[in-house]
């Protein structure tokens, strides 16, 4: 538990799976802040649900975002500007909990698109993975995708289909 209000962080990490900002299976609240200059603003690990409001994520050399699918945190007011990839980043990890990818509004974009990064996301057996109409999922070149040994729900709709495609697809 506990918060971030009105920080100022600048120049964090570098690494491919981590953010400036890291919650593993936490909710810390953050508002009212910038973060920038590192690989991703907020890496949210596991079940993280924390409130993000009104945050600016600047200067990301990846993805502003990294979460894990079954991440679910409150993103309101929230700001990019100037990132490398313009996508909420979906860590590739085992799935082991029911888990639901939902159209966001975030940054500015309308139905912002995932980004699967740093391995597959492997929905492990007894374990489903609904992927709601409208969403767009993009891989990353050289690994990234979807290995399912549980279920698998991606039913799109005529007007909002389910979009799986690659980082080379803008």
């Amino acid at each position: 538990t506990g918060s971030l209000q009105r920080c100022r962080l600048k120049f964090g990490t570098l690494g491919n799976t981590t953010g400036m900002v890291q919650m593993t299976n936490n909710s810390i609240s953050v508002s009212n802040s910038l973060l920038s200059d590192a690989g991703h603003g907020l890496a949210l690990v596991g079940t993280s649900n924390p409130a993000i409001t009104d945050v600016a994520i600047h200067n990301c050399a990846s993805t502003p975002i990294l979460m894990s699918v079954a991440a679910n945190p409150a993103l309101t007011g929230v700001t990019f500007l100037a990132n490398a990839i313009t996508a909420i980043g979906l860590e590739g990890e085992d799935i082991a909990v029911n888990s639901q990818l939902s159209q966001r509004n975030v940054g500015g974009y309308a139905n912002i698109t995932y980004y699967v990064m740093n391995g597959a996301l492997h929905v492990l057996s007894g374990t489903t993975l609904t992927i709601d109409p409208g969403v767009v999922l993009k891989n990353q070149p050289g690994g990234a995708g979807i290995v399912c040994d549980g279920a698998l729900v991606a039913d799109g709709t005529p007007g909002a289909p389910i979009v799986f495609t690659s980082l080379y697809d803008d």
